[in-house]
């Protein structure tokens, strides 16, 4: 029985009901995430603290420019290794630490919407504890998530004691007063919530949210909006015009 309990939650993240969430040897690093690189015995190849940028790339000693979106730590450490040994240590010891995970984001109706740091065993319940707790209009069972790693960003519904990963989104529905923002995402100077205004369109609220990241691609700009099921819009036009709880997504370009 215990076994078959322990199964349940798997099964359903599978399924769809239930976001996964990974484990700290699973975690895949992402811009905003604060590492630290250290050669064991070689100071000069150690980098104390990098943010990684919004490209996902970092300017290494003797190798250049390195990716390291999209590999976990222990990964990374491997990938350095190898090619270190390529012709410039014989024996080298690499070590990739996270030092501060990137946020999560909590809106709708919270006290206080916005980007929050992520620390270890993250729930729901800590996530809407850490934006001042529910608002008054608040509809309490009508929680979702939208997982970072999901590639169809998909707001999936959750409970207070589910999991939340690091550049999550959690949405608490809510009346129209507190539904009044928007939220952008993906490659852009600075990922969050933001207040929403009549008259907001797709560009100015990526100017608002820092401009196009290096990477980014205006052919792959979505917009996900709130309703029952949410609604998915592709390849969204600049000149689109935002509706309150709109969350847009600017994706990356391939070179």
């Amino acid at each position: 029985m215990r076994r078959f309990l322990t199964i349940v939650p798997i099964l359903l993240a599978c399924w769809g009901i239930l976001p996964a969430a990974a484990s700290a040897e699973e975690y895949r690093l992402a811009p905003g995430d604060l590492i630290s690189i250290a050669v064991f015995g070689e100071p000069d190849l150690s980098m104390d603290r990098v943010r990684v940028p919004a490209g996902g790339v970092v300017s290494y000693p003797l190798l250049g420019e390195i990716r390291v979106e999209g590999f976990t730590a222990q990964a990374l450490a491997q990938n350095l290794t190898n090619r270190l040994l390529n012709g410039y240590l014989r024996d080298p010891k690499v070590t990739v630490t996270v030092i501060e995970y990137r946020p999560f984001y909590v809106t709708g109706a919270v006290e206080s919407p916005g980007g929050y740091g992520y620390k270890e065993s993250m729930t729901v319940e800590k996530a809407i504890t850490e934006a001042g707790g529910f608002a008054e209009s608040a509809l309490r069972d009508q929680i979702t998530v939208m997982r970072e790693g999901d590639p169809d960003k998909t707001p999936r519904p959750v409970g207070l004691s589910d999991s939340v990963n690091p550049g999550d989104v959690v949405t608490v529905k809510g009346g129209a007063s507190a539904n009044a923002f928007f939220y952008v995402y993906g490659e852009v100077g600075t990922p969050g919530s933001y207040t929403f205004r009549e008259g907001l369109t797709v560009e100015k609220a990526i100017v608002l949210a820092g401009g196009f990241g290096a990477r980014a691609s205006k052919r792959k700009i979505s917009v996900t909006r709130e309703g029952s099921p949410p609604e998915r819009l592709e390849s969204v036009e600049l000149s689109t015009a935002l509706q309150p709880g709109d969350v847009i997504t600017v994706g990356a370009s391939l070179f």
